[in-house]
Parts: structure tokens; sequence; C-alpha cells
């Protein structure tokens, strides 16, 4: 099995560069202000990534998981946590430096319709229209020799990979791993899916074995659901607008720090806000936002 590491940790993708230390919120004479004139990193700021503390560290150990040769690395939250983001965020820059990647985005497949799916991915429309897997695998090894020769990498994604619930396409996945053992090849899996996705390689243990990083997202706390927001603010918004401090405390319980969420209820209340002729986000927006929306959150 090679221990070359997948991607040079002296490659893009292996470097970080440091967040400023500027507050992204700050305190203005109306509560808080969600300020466009934090430090970013440029390179996500450029394409819209929030790399936060959970997606930063995310994405710090799939980066590691590839420098260091593992075979596969798991991201694992609930919806609306990121993962695709951070998968989107890490395809790029892997596509930057020179790998090939295989996007899996539709999971629900059996095992001989996946072999057949990253064939045609990674050789072209042509082979997709072979259906025989056995013809798919010759295709796909025949890919890991010439990516090898290459010295490129090639890195299967599969998101929503907590679907992929039936065993035998869990095996293929183990199986496909061997190809590892050919010579110099250099191959690796990342699984993101939700917490249904840990039960389900534990069905497996010979695959489950192999994983070497585990990624957790988690929901943002208060400091970080302000981080995001500026950071939202900035990109997709691109103006001033302040919050009441008990409205955003409000909104951080309304969101439960989840992204998806926060994008949803941050919108519509900027949107009610300005309907109004305010510049500030209060918490009687907040309130009738939770019953249009069905918004739950902590009473008293």
């Amino acid at each position: 099995m090679p221990t070359e590491p997948l991607v040079s940790p002296k490659s893009p993708i292996g470097k970080r560069d440091l967040v400023g230390n500027d507050p992204a919120i700050r305190l203005c004479e109306h509560g808080t202000a969600v300020s466009a004139d934090a430090v970013y990193r440029e390179d996500a700021a450029r394409n819209g990534f929030f790399d936060g503390a959970a997606a930063g560290m995310a994405e710090m150990k799939l980066q590691y998981a590839l420098e260091a040769g593992h075979e596969v690395a798991l991201l694992v939250g609930d919806a609306g946590l990121g993962k695709s983001t951070v998968l989107r965020h890490i395809a790029g820059r892997l596509r930057q430096t020179g790998q090939i990647v295989v996007d899996v985005f539709y999971p629900q497949l059996s095992a001989n319709q996946l072999l057949c799916f990253i064939d045609g991915e990674l050789r072209g429309p042509e082979s997709a229209t072979n259906s025989d897997p056995q013809a798919a695998l010759r295709r796909i090894a025949g890919a890991v020799d010439d990516s090898a020769r290459q010295n490129r990498s090639i890195v299967i994604l599969i998101d929503d990979a907590h679907l992929m619930v039936a065993q035998d396409v869990l095996e293929t996945l183990r199986c496909l791993l061997n190809l590892r053992r050919r010579e110099s090849a250099r191959l690796m899996i990342i699984l993101a899916g939700e917490m249904p996705l840990l039960a389900n390689l534990s069905q497996v243990p010979a695959l489950e074995s192999r994983v070497g990083v585990r990624a957790i997202l988690d929901p943002f706390d208060l400091d970080e659901t302000r981080e995001y927001l500026s950071h939202r603010m900035r990109i997709v918004v691109k103006r001033h607008i302040c919050w009441q401090s008990e409205a955003f405390s409000r909104f951080h319980e309304m969101t439960w720090g989840n992204p998806r969420r926060v994008d949803r209820v941050a919108d519509m209340a900027i949107l009610l806000a300005e309907s109004n002729g305010r510049e500030t986000v209060t918490l009687a927006d907040l309130d009738n936002l939770a019953s249009e929306l069905g918004v739950p959150f902590p009473a008293g």
C-alpha cells in the first residue's frame, strides 16, 4: 500500500492563510451592527466560503487526510450545517492543483450503477453508455494507473452518503480501495452525510476500519453565528444592517446555529425591517417571523 500523500503538503491545498482577528460584529448605537469590514481569507471570500470555526476545522481535517494519504475520510453533520459547501470548496481546490475529482452527487445507486457512474466521470461520456460493471471496473483500474503515472490523485466525493444503506454498495467502495495496492496508486474516498452514516458504516467493519479522519460539523454558537452572518452580509447582501442586541440573541435561538436556517431567517428579517423603512432588525421583527415561518424559539 503506498505511503506517499495524496496531495503534497507543499501544494496550495495544504496551506491555510491566517485569518485576521478583527471582530465581524461591532456594537453601534442601535445595538449590534453587521459590518462588511471584517477580514476574510481572500480565496474564501472570493468563492463565498465561510471559513469559520466549524467549516474551517472540517476543511483542515480533510486536508490532513489528503496530505497523509488516508483511504477514507468522513464529513458528518445534521442537515443544513454546510457539508455540501465544504465538499464543493475542497473539490474546487483539488481541481486547481490538478487532481482528479469524481463528484457522486446522487448516492442512491446500486453497486453496479455506482461503478458505471464513476467510470463515466473518469473516462468521459463515451464510457458512460456501457453499462457492463466488469468493463467499468477495468476502466477505473486503468484510470487509477494513468493518474499514478501523471502523479495525480483520484478523489471520490460522495455527498448525502447516509443514503447509501445497501451493504453491497458500501462493500463496492471498499473493494475499489483495493486499487491502492497498485504501484504508486493514489485513490481516496470522502463520504459526507448525516449522522446515520456512522451507523451504516458500522455494518461494514472492513470499510469502517479504513476511515482515517472523521470531521464533525456542529451548529454555530452565538459568536460563530455573528461571524457567519457578517460574512453573508458582505458576500450576498452587501450592505450595512443593525440588529438590536435582544433581537440577535433571539435570532440565534430561532436558527439553532444552523447556517441554512440562518440564511432563511436573516433574509426575511432584513426584508421585514427594510419594508418598514428601517435599517435595524428588532425583536418584534423576529417575533413576527417566528409565527409566519413556523420557526420555534424558546419561550421566556
